[in-house]
C-alpha cells in the first residue's frame, strides 16, 4: 500500500494496487483502489492506471478521460463559442 499526500483541503490517504495486466513488453495497467478525504469527507475509488516504459523509466499515460478533456480545452481555445450566461441571449431593448 502507497501512503499518498495532502494537497490543502484534499488528502490522498492511501492508494493500494490490486492487481496488474502488462500489455506487450513496454505498458502496464495497474487496478488500484484510492482512499482520499476532501473538506472532511472521505470516498473510496476503483480505477486503472496505465504506464508506459520510456527507457528505464515508467510513465504514466494519460487516461481516455483526461485525454477527452484536454481536446476539448484545445478545440475550445482554438475555435471559442459562446455556450452560457447572458451573452448568448438576444438583446430585447
Amino acid at each position: 500500500m502507497i501512503q499518498a499526500i495532502s494537497r490543502g483541503a484534499v488528502s490522498f490517504d492511501r492508494l493500494k494496487i490490486l492487481g496488474q495486466v502488462f500489455e506487450g513488453g513496454n505498458v502496464v495497467h495497474l487496478v488500484v483502489r484510492n482512499n482520499i478525504t476532501s473538506f472532511g469527507v472521505e470516498t473510496e475509488s476503483m480505477e486503472v492506471i496505465s504506464l508506459k516504459k520510456y527507457g528505464k523509466r515508467w510513465k504514466v499515460l494519460m487516461s481516455g478521460k483526461i485525454r477527452g478533456m484536454a481536446e476539448n480545452v484545445r478545440n475550445n481555445l482554438t475555435n471559442p463559442r459562446i455556450t452560457s450566461g447572458s451573452r448568448n441571449r438576444p438583446n430585447t431593448r
